[in-house]
């Protein structure tokens, strides 16, 4: 017997996991509105269920049994993530409401268990390097995974730290997956189309979803207004979606500038513990806005 939470996770893969079979593109936003309408009308199709809420051209794409049995495959697989899978960082769902992606392109093994993201440049020294794999020592030790975007320099050095420290690690990537199925001892995430390749804008993305996803983020090294690290950790401050920690450096404007938006200084990798219970001061700048 297939359940109803099966049946929603499949029609959320059919609509909206870039490069499934449907090549319609809808809203995702409506994703929410997808949800109650099988759960309200639970005794009728789910083509008849969103046509019920007037949702017509999705429902349009439901009629083929067989799309949705390789769904519910995808699904069963872990292959596919979905909003209302057990594993959904769920977070996502109250930082990001409605806008929370709906379903995921998804390799490695999946857990439920918290994160701490850790994000950074890509051409770092070897005391950031060294910096990052410690805090994700630490993140580990806490009790936490990490979440880490998967690039060279501070976010592969973090995920050195945790996976040599028995921890997991979450990676969030901007670009498809591809065929392969190697996920290098992380769990990975897209929301590409499997073939995409790197853009700036999934990068953005990705960015948000790093920072959203996380109970925290540390950001071991940042250029002043220039790169992703920079965007992605302002926006992140402005937003309000995650406590964000800098590494303490007063020779950078970058990683100064963070702070008076709001970020809390991190001295020392063992000083974790202690950033996580600051609440941090909100800059006028973004309290205003």
């Amino acid at each position: 017997m297939v359940l109803i939470e099966d049946i929603i996770q499949a029609v959320l893969t059919v609509l909206y996991l870039p490069g499934f079979q449907n090549s319609r593109s809808f809203s995702k936003r409506s994703w929410p509105d997808v949800v109650r309408a099988i759960r309200t009308h639970h005794l009728l199709s789910p083509a008849d269920a969103l046509t019920k809420v007037q949702l017509h051209a999705e429902a349009a794409c439901l009629q083929n049994e067989q799309t949705l049995a390789e769904a519910l495959r995808l699904v069963a697989a872990n292959s596919a993530i979905t909003a209302v899978s057990p594993h959904y960082p769920k977070r996502w769902l109250s930082v990001l409401g409605a806008g929370a992606p709906p379903a995921l392109w998804s390799a490695g093994q999946p857990f439920s268990q918290p994160t701490i993201s850790i994000v950074g440049g890509r051409s770092v020294s070897a005391h950031d390097s060294a910096f990052s794999r410690d805090v994700s020592s630490e993140v580990v030790r806490l009790g936490y995974a990490v979440c880490s975007g998967g690039a060279k320099g501070c976010d592969n050095a973090a995920e050195v730290g945790a996976l040599s420290s028995d921890g997991k690690v979450l990676r969030i990537v901007p670009h498809g997956l591809g065929s392969s199925s190697d996920s290098s001892g992380a769990w990975v995430l897209s929301a590409c189309h499997p073939e995409a390749s790197f853009s700036a804008a999934a990068a953005m993305h990705r960015n948000l979803l790093i920072y959203a996803a996380s109970d925290a983020a540390v950001v071991c090294r940042a250029r002043f207004k220039e790169g992703g690290t920079w965007a992605g950790a302002t926006e992140a401050l402005r937003r309000r979606c995650t406590k964000v920690i800098v590494q303490d450096d007063e020779s950078s404007l970058a990683h100064r500038s963070l702070r008076s938006l709001g970020a809390v200084s991190l001295s020392s990798p063992s000083d974790l513990a202690l950033c996580l219970q600051n609440p941090g001061v909100q800059a006028a700048l973004f309290a205003l806005g």
